[in-house]
């Protein structure tokens, strides 16, 4: 499943190959509905700037 913001953004992309352990597409939307309504920044995001080392 692949969520796109308003801004054409990625905000999640999750990959699941396996035919179990699967979480119900329902419990995935109220998740992401959850998230989005309190303003959670995706898991990995960082708005600073990046230094030549972090690069590299």
């Amino acid at each position: 499943m692949v969520t796109v913001q308003s801004d054409a953004e990625l905000y999640c992309n999750a990959v699941q190959a396996m035919p179990f352990a699967r979480p119900h597409f329902d419990e995935q939307i109220a998740a992401l509905d959850f998230a989005m309504s309190k303003n959670h920044p995706g898991r990995g995001e960082y708005h600073g700037a990046l230094s030549q080392q972090s690069i590299s």
